[in-house]
């Protein structure tokens, strides 16, 4: 998952619509949960729509932005407990001088497949 993280990052960070179609089949279980965090569907219904997606397997990449210095030892230990690993970024100064300042600390994680990560962001209620 370590070498899947790496990735997810340079993805990430890289401008919208320049993605190749494998880097497309690469992220889609994040896109996947991504556009299905908002929609109140049951975990039941989530599982079928994967599987038939057929991605019901695949390690499936987040990422957490806008937050305060310090909340990151929490989110990084509900990661953890969930299967997750990730790789904190803190780049808001430090004490945060305005709320827009939070938008620079990220935290981008992986899990084992989409339902870990789908169940995480329910809880966390991100998007």
């Amino acid at each position: 998952m370590e070498t899947f993280l790496e990735k997810y990052i340079s993805l990430a960070d890289k401008e919208e619509g320049d993605a190749t179609m494998e880097e497309y089949n690469f992220m889609k279980p994040t896109i996947f949960v991504n556009n299905h965090i908002d929609n109140n569907i049951s975990i039941d219904e989530f599982k079928d729509k994967i599987k038939n997606e057929d991605i019901e397997e695949q390690i499936t990449a987040m990422f957490i932005c806008d937050f305060d210095h310090g909340e990151e030892d929490k989110l990084v230990e509900q990661i953890k407990e969930n299967g997750g690993i990730c790789k904190v970024k803190l780049n808001a100064p430090n004490p945060i001088t305005c709320e827009s300042d939070k938008e620079d600390n990220c935290i981008y994680m992986v899990f084992p497949n989409p339902v870990i990560a789908f169940t995480y962001a329910k809880q966390l209620n991100i998007n």
